[in-house]
């Protein structure tokens, strides 16, 4: 199984950019998340973990540690930028030192990410494949680019990041692009238009077999168990949706429990799913 980190830069108290009135840390982690949704539904033989998954602060090393730690295949830092108003585009960043696994993900995840652009605004200049020291590319053991995505202070940029189309349409590349790198398995026949909101219609559990899940099960069951907690709004701030059942997600499926006002034991059986359902 590929682990895919994708990690919104920024949050909490440190907004990264502004301008237009948007906040950076705001449209990465929209990004960050529907990356996330759009790998689920159509690929299979990968978990995701998310460096925050609610507008939490993250410390850089934290970020690189939890990487690391988990063994992640690759790490995708998403970020908009900003300058002084005037300068547009999209630009990626792998590390000084080049690495070849880093090189052969930009070169695939800049033109895709950029050609989607275009097809809403093709004046979006292409600032280039290029190098930096920063951090998250040289304190992570894996392939590792940071994408950043328009200038949040300029006002025709500021216009796309505004439009949830545009956004929704940046995810899908990102997350296109690392399944090309990867060479994941696309879900066949996959037409389930459910993407997991809560729009009054009951919500299907796609991969559960009716067992209760314990402590320390992985899988697409545990995963898709994590992503409805965080739709209804229980965060998973420390290890985000990486299909692990762990202390964090127990903790989300008590909370969860309480307010459903059903038995409290952070063990999703069938009552619970049940409960998740509606």
């Amino acid at each position: 199984m590929q682990r895919i980190y994708i990690d919104p830069g920024h949050g909490g108290s440190d907004t990264g950019a502004t301008g237009n009135g948007l906040l950076e840390k705001d449209i990465v982690l929209d990004i960050g998340y529907q990356m996330s949704v759009y790998l689920r539904d159509n690929y299979e033989g990968m978990y995701r973990r998310m460096s925050r998954t609610d507008d939490t602060s993250v410390s850089l090393q934290a970020r690189t540690d939890d990487a690391n730690n988990w063994g992640a295949d690759v790490f995708i830092s998403i970020h908009a930028n900003a300058l002084d108003g005037s300068a547009r585009g999209f630009e990626t960043y792998i590390h000084t030192s080049n690495p070849s696994g880093a090189s052969d993900l930009q070169s695939v995840m800049h033109p895709q990410i950029l050609d989607e652009m275009h097809t809403f605004d093709s004046s979006v200049p292409d600032r280039g494949e290029q190098t930096a020291n920063f951090h998250v590319l040289r304190e992570t053991q894996m392939s590792a680019i940071l994408t950043e995505n328009l200038f949040i202070d300029n006002a025709d940029d500021a216009a796309l990041l505004q439009d949830a189309d545009f956004i929704a349409a940046v995810a899908a590349a990102h997350a296109e692009a690392v399944a090309e790198h990867l060479n994941l398995t696309p879900i066949e026949n996959n037409d389930d238009s459910d993407n997991g909101d809560d729009s009054g219609e009951d919500f299907t559990f796609q991969y559960w077999d009716g067992s209760i899940i314990r402590d320390g099960d992985q899988g697409n069951h545990v995963e898709e168990l994590q992503q409805r907690l965080v739709d209804l709004g229980y965060s998973l701030s420390q290890f985000g949706i990486d299909s692990i059942f762990g202390t964090e997600t127990a903790g989300a499926v008590r909370a969860f429990q309480q307010d459903a006002g059903i038995g409290v034991d952070g063990i999703p059986g069938p009552e619970t799913h049940r409960a998740l359902s509606r």
